[in-house]
């Protein structure tokens, strides 16, 4: 399954460093941050997410079953509390977090 993600030119920025820094893709620095985010927790924490500016940037990529399962159960028990009524937004959420709580290029996952 493939999503787009909308993403702030902050979020985008910080990916392509990110994305650089690790040697992965753009799009496969995405999918392993939201990814590695639904792993390490379950439940939403909003604490750190900043306001975004009003440029938009999109990626995409795509998701096995048992990733979009995953996906599909963080956001069904966390939509309330992230405000958002669809998946992709959620995942976008995701992703803007994990780049700030973990700015420097992880060593997990696939490089593309």
């Amino acid at each position: 399954m493939n999503i787009t993600l909308r993403i702030d030119s902050t979020t985008n920025q910080k990916l392509s460093v990110s994305s650089e820094s690790s040697g992965r893709s753009k799009k496969m620095e995405a999918k392993n941050r939201v990814l590695d985010y639904i792993a390490r927790f379950s439940r939403w924490d909003k604490t750190s997410i900043q306001s975004v500016d009003g440029s938009y940037s999109h990626v995409s990529f795509d998701l096995n079953i048992e990733e979009n399962k995953l996906l599909n159960h963080f956001f069904s028990v966390n939509k309330k509390g992230m405000g958002v009524t669809r998946k992709t937004d959620a995942a976008a959420l995701i992703l803007q977090q994990h780049l700030s709580l973990f700015p420097d290029a992880p060593t997990y996952g696939d490089r593309e």
